[in-house]
């Protein structure tokens, strides 16, 4: 499955519609729980859509690591799939926020990149 997401890697910088200018993304991973307010796992700032996605995909597989069986087979499919990470490294080539939620039964995971203001 890691050959489609190193095709995915590929093409990235052939896309005709990827904006010239630099793209800076914060990438953050939060936990929500049910008794907490939601804490932040892990932070990153993402030079470009290509890194922003890159972060996405290692954050959603390592999440699926720590699922059980089942749960991690779906996610992992999900966020492998070709289709899927076109759509999402295309979304970010556009500068639009995007945000991933996993759902445990305990916990919910929230990988969220927003692109960082521009000045004109």
């Amino acid at each position: 499955m890691m050959l489609a997401l190193g095709a995915a890697l590929a093409t990235a910088d052939d896309d005709p519609h990827r904006s010239s200018e630099p793209a800076d993304f914060a990438c953050v991973h939060y936990a929500h729980t049910m008794r907490r307010p939601p804490l932040i796992l892990a932070t990153h700032h993402a030079a470009s859509a290509l890194d922003a996605f890159a972060w996405l995909i290692s954050r959603s597989c390592h999440i699926a690591d720590q699922l059980d069986t089942e749960p991690r087979r779906q996610v992992r499919h999900r966020m492998l799939t070709t289709v899927v990470q076109e759509g999402l490294l295309r979304h970010l080539q556009k500068r639009c926020p995007v945000t991933i939620e996993i759902v445990d039964p305990d916990t919910r995971f929230e990988l969220s990149i927003r692109p960082c203001a521009t000045t004109v």
